[in-house]
């Protein structure tokens, strides 16, 4: 194996901001694939967290060109392949997280929340494709790695956020097995609950004590009793995107800490032990 896993492939990352101060998820990611020698198309709504993301990994040597754009948007998701083949000549990896998240039920969630939701994180995985399989067929070699969430499996109380992670989990399956002949696996991961500036900036203006009381029990919940980081999620996607994983398609990956296998009967006592 190569030094670098990455070898110069070129990735493009949706959703490569960081929402608040710190490491993201795609922003983990972007560093993480940058150490190991790819080139990156970094993409975001929101120039300024994308420009975060673009100097981190620029300052570690790595080649990037920023695109910004709505991945609800086919035309957007369209540009972002096409200035990735413009600057880097091809597209071998691509990274689906960008998202959405609105809490609600199926009572409180207007049609206008689903379609959102539902717009960025299942066909803005779709569109995307669209666009970067053609090319990593041509070339018989691609990596896809959609970023699904626990909430596909348990119940985040966002009944269209879980219910469009699901569907994306659905859809790599699906498309690990077409596209399989064409050189291109297709993979999931499945985080759990992380410790991200996404989390603390949910967490803005509850007392400092709620905020540790929370962290103490997402750190019980799990059978390592650690807490899991963007940068957790990003190792995982490295692997899945290297020529490592050659053998692995069609996988959803939890990356949880052990949380999908236990049960609140198992966790209970633990959990009461050390929260008291």
């Amino acid at each position: 194996m190569p030094e670098q896993s990455m070898g110069g492939r070129v990735a493009i990352i949706t959703g490569a901001g960081t929402l608040g101060e710190g490491v993201g998820v795609g922003k983990a990611i972007a560093s993480v694939l940058a150490e190991q020698g790819a080139r990156l198309v970094l993409t975001d709504i929101d120039a300024d967290r994308v420009r975060e993301t673009s100097d981190l990994v620029t300052g570690k040597g790595a080649k990037a060109i920023t695109v910004i754009g709505d991945v609800s948007d086919p035309a957007d998701c369209q540009r972002v392949t096409e200035e990735a083949v413009g600057a880097f000549g091809t597209v071998d990896i691509l990274v689906n997280n960008a998202a959405a998240s609105i809490p609600g039920s199926v009572l409180s969630l207007s049609d206008d929340d689903w379609d959102k939701v539902v717009s960025v994180i299942l066909m803005g995985a779709v569109r995307m494709s669209r666009f970067a399989v053609p090319i990593m067929a041509a070339q018989k070699r691609g990596a896809i790695v959609n970023i699904s969430s626990l909430a596909s499996t348990v119940s985040s109380r966002s009944a269209a956020y879980g219910s469009a992670k699901g569907a994306l989990e659905a859809l790599t399956r699906d498309m690990a097995v077409q596209h399989g002949r064409d050189g291109i696996r297709v993979n999931a991961i499945l985080p759990g609950y992380l410790n991200t500036p996404r989390v603390l900036r949910v967490s803005q203006g509850t007392p400092t004590q709620q905020v540790l009381t929370n962290q103490a029990l997402r750190n019980a919940s799990n059978p390592l009793g650690i807490e899991g980081t963007a940068w957790d999620v990003a190792w995982a996607v490295e692997y899945l995107a290297s020529d490592r994983a050659r053998f692995v398609t069609g996988v959803s990956l939890p990356v949880d800490g052990g949380v999908l296998p236990t049960s609140y009967l198992t966790m209970a006592p633990i959990i009461k032990q050390e929260l008291g």
